[in-house]
This record gives structure tokens, C-alpha cells and sequence, in this order.
């Protein structure tokens, strides 16, 4: 089974956190899903998310770490592993805790993928942090690092890699069967000897890799399904944050319409509107559109939620963007937007509202988004849809 870490995974991919190629932030290589965003919100048009309301939610980090588990898995990595009973009860009493992290590579893969195992004062155990802002990162950097298992690109040297890990001392376990990565097992000295004992002690496995295609599901043109088994947002009846009614029709206007998911906490996700709507205004002549779904604009209940559609129309507001922004139906777009692993996350629907072409997790630069967009367009031509 995969380890028990679904709070974890709900906190760190949802903090957006904000990662990776960026699911939150994307001018560049960035964090990847499993670690928060490392900068806030900087002031859009004179305001700031502190003016805006949405810096007041805060969060215990050490309260997400992952949890206890009789074996972990990491597809990513291509690696399992159990932990000592003795770590695992360090574990319990936040005495050490355990958290992933990871960087995304231009092609969708990873440039690093690494779990660590951290101590943690009182102090630090309690902490509480803003989801939006650094708080994380910096409570994060706070930690005294006891050791980590990591899969590495293979051009990586070994100081690089001690200095990503924060250990020293590393030695090599393994290397993937298609020679692009290395794995390591890495302790720090000034920790323990009875922890960097249970470090060692750790038995991982390392098998073959689960592949990512351009940070989502690679299928063929025109014939798109997801993971939820979705290859179609229609029938779809729904409204904007604004009221106004919004369904499948409204595809028909374009060939090919994007649709960013994210939500109102997400740091990247917000960074990005802007150069979506400049891309939209340079792509509309030429059959493309952009829409935007608001995912915490509809509760865990079902409900509507109003702080959230309310932020939704500062955001909409303060960005200029000129696209809607939709609040999900009861369906959540037929299960496509539910239960998402990493915000934001964009995919291409045609005129008839059917799902085409690939997913992206992240954000990205006005650049690379208008290069996807042409590639996607290719794509869906060449497939006669």
C-alpha cells in the first residue's frame, strides 16, 4: 500500500501548494508537487493577498508531516520502503518528522525527488505558519536534518546533492534501469548516532519508475481521458462568481479552449492569471480561450462558499483578468477537478466540451504556455476533432 500520508498529501500538494514546474510558481524550474511555495503574492495593480484577505489562514506544519505506515511507496521514484519500529515511534511523538520534496524538470520529470527525516524542538512542533507567504519554508529550513533517501539526476554531483540534502554524508544505493538517475541514502553527522543508526536501518527497495508526461497524463489527441476516467466536462451547467450561468455552449464559440483549476490560496496559481489573460487576449483570434475554475469556491459539503467567491472576484478584479472564473458544479466538472493532487493544474477541452491533448500541473511563463497552446492546437488538428 502507499504510506499514510494523505494529510500530508492534502497539505503539500494543496498548499499549492503551490508547486512545481512548477505547481506553484513556474517561470522556471521549480518545486514540485510536495513542497509549499517558497514567496507570496507580490502586489497586483496596488494590492496585496494581506489586502485581499487571504494570508489570515494559518496551519501547524509539523501536524502534516507523513504518518506512520508498515511500508511507503514512491511511484515517482520507483522506490519503497519500511521503517524501523523505533523511528516510526519517534515519528509518533513528533520527535522526528518525515516530508517529501522535489523539483519538476522542463519535460515533466523530476529533477530531484527526495524524503527527509527532521527533528523537531517543542517550539517547532507547535509552530504555526501562514499558508500563504514563506512561513513554511523558513520553518522548514529550521529544522535539523537527520537524514534522506533521494533519487537524483544522474548529472548531479554528489556536492550538489549534499548540499540539496543538507547531509554530508551520502552513499549511493542504486541507480534507475535506464541509467537517468542515481539514488542515495544521506545522513548528517552532527545528528545522533542512535539516529543516524535508524537511518541506515531503513530497507528500501528501488524498482522501476512511473513516467509523467508533461506533468500529467500523456494519451492521444482527441481522445484525452483522466484519471478520474473523465474524457468529458459535458453535460456541464454551472455559473460564474459573478452569477452568470455558464455550460458546454460556451466551448462552441472556440477550437480550443483552456481551463486552469486552481484556488484562491495558491500562490503560483494567482501569479499566473495575468499572463493567462495576456494569452488569451494574443490566442482568442485564433480559436482560443481560457477559462478559469475556482475550486474552494465550493465547500467539502457541497456548498457554495462565499469567502472564497468573494476573494475569487478580488482576484479577478485586481489581475484584470478578462476570462471567467467558475465556480465547480456538484459533479466538480464530472469528477474532473475533484480531489486534484497539485494546484494549479491546466487542461484543453474542444468546442463540445470532450477533454483533449495532455494535463499540466504547475505554473508557467507567458512563454511556455503559448508554446503548449500551439502544440495542443497542432495536435487536435492533426487529429480531425
Amino acid at each position: 500500500m502507499r504510506g499514510n500520508g494523505s494529510r500530508a498529501a492534502a497539505l503539500m500538494l494543496s498548499l499549492g501548494l503551490c508547486f512545481g514546474l512548477t505547481a506553484c510558481g513556474g517561470k522556471k524550474e521549480e518545486k514540485a508537487a510536495g513542497s509549499p511555495a517558497a514567496e507570496s503574492v507580490a502586489a497586483m495593480d496596488g494590492m496585496n493577498i494581506e489586502q485581499a484577505g487571504m494570508s489570515d489562514e494559518s496551519f501547524k506544519p509539523a501536524d502534516y508531516a507523513w504518518q506512520r505506515s508498515d511500508k511507503y511507496e514512491f511511484p515517482y521514484m520507483g522506490v519503497s520502503f519500511s521503517l524501523p519500529e523505533k523511528l516510526l515511534s519517534k515519528m509518533d511523538q513528533k520527535e522526528i518528522a518525515m516530508f517529501d520534496d522535489s523539483l519538476a524538470d522542463e519535460k515533466g520529470g523530476f529533477r530531484y525527488f527526495l524524503v527527509s527525516w527532521n527533528k523537531l524542538t517543542k517550539e517547532q512542533r507547535e509552530a504555526e505558519v501562514k499558508k500563504i507567504g514563506d512561513g513554511y519554508t523558513n520553518w522548514m529550513k529550521s529544522l535539523s536534518r537527520v537524514g534522506t533517501i533521494g533519487m537524483y539526476a544522474s548529472d548531479m554531483t554528489e556536492e550538489e546533492i549534499k548540499e540539496l540534502t543538507r547531509c554530508s554524508t551520502q552513499k549511493k544505493i542504486g541507480e534507475s534501469s535506464d541509467g537517468k538517475y542515481v539514488y542515495y541514502m544521506g545522513t548528517d553527522p552532527s545528528a545522533s548516532e542512535e539516529e543516524r543508526g535508524l537511518i541506515e536501518e531503513i530497507g528500501v527497495t528501488i524498482g522501476e519508475r512511473e513516467e509523467m508526461s508533461e506533468n500529467g497524463a500523456s494519451v492521444p489527441a482527441g481522445q484525452s481521458m483522466t484519471a478520474s476516467g473523465t474524457a468529458s466536462i459535458a453535460p456541464l451547467s454551472t455559473k460564474t462568481i459573478d452569477g452568470a450561468d455558464f455550460s458546454e455552449k460556451d466551448f462552441s464559440d472556440y477550437d480550443l479552449t483552456m481551463v486552469n483549476v486552481f484556488a484562491t490560496w495558491c500562490t503560483a496559481c494567482v501569479q499566473e492569471i495575468p499572463d493567462l489573460e495576456k494569452l488569451r487576449q494574443e490566442m482568442k483570434d485564433k480559436g482560443v480561450n481560457v477559462v478559469g475554475v475556482v475550486t474552494d469556491t465550493r465547500d467539502e459539503s457541497g456548498e457554495e462558499n462565499q469567502e472564497a467567491i468573494e476573494k475569487a472576484k478580488l482576484i479577478q478584479a485586481k489581475t484584470k483578468a478578462g476570462y471567467p472564473f467558475l465556480i465547480p458544479d456538484s459533479s466538480y466538472l464530472n469528477g474532473r477537478v475533484k480531489n486534484l493532487q497539485a494546484m494549479p493544474e491546466t487542461f484543453f477541452v474542444d468546442k463540445n466540451g470532450n477533454i483533449v491533448g495532455d494535463s499540466y500541473s504547475g505554473s508557467r511563463s507567458l512563454k511556455d504556455w503559448k508554446e503548449i497552446v500551439e502544440k495542443e492546437q497542432k495536435k487536435l488538428k492533426e487529429s480531425g476533432s
